[in-house]
């Protein structure tokens, strides 16, 4: 269970960030107000959400694997896995990081 939590955590990432990336390449100073603010509506409503649920795959599953034991018992064994933990806790610390930041931001502002 905990390596398809990782790999999804890690696909759901790509995708988020491929699919914000191609909403948004489009927007150049020259677009329309309404085509921008319809592309940050799309990244609000599509493009978080599934950023969200990359975090909610990953950091628990990261949090759980950093036990040696837990990790010889699922399988993590391997060059290949240790890389797919070490990148999703990589991630999974960005996002922690970046909900601390809004929290701070939405409290202090």
């Amino acid at each position: 269970m905990l390596r398809i939590s990782q790999i999804f955590g890690i696909l759901l990432y790509v995708l988020a960030v491929a699919l914000t990336y191609l909403a948004l390449a489009p927007i150049t100073p020259e677009s329309s107000a309404s085509s921008a603010s319809a592309m940050g509506l799309w990244v609000l409503f599509a493009g978080f959400p599934i950023f969200v649920g990359a975090g909610v795959l990953s950091i628990p599953s990261c949090l759980a694997l950093s036990s040696k034991k837990l990790r010889s018992a699922a399988g993590f064994t391997g060059w290949f896995w240790k890389g797919v933990w070490a990148s999703n806790c990589l991630l999974s610390s960005g996002f922690l990081v970046a909900v601390l930041y809004f929290a701070y931001i939405y409290w202090l502002a």
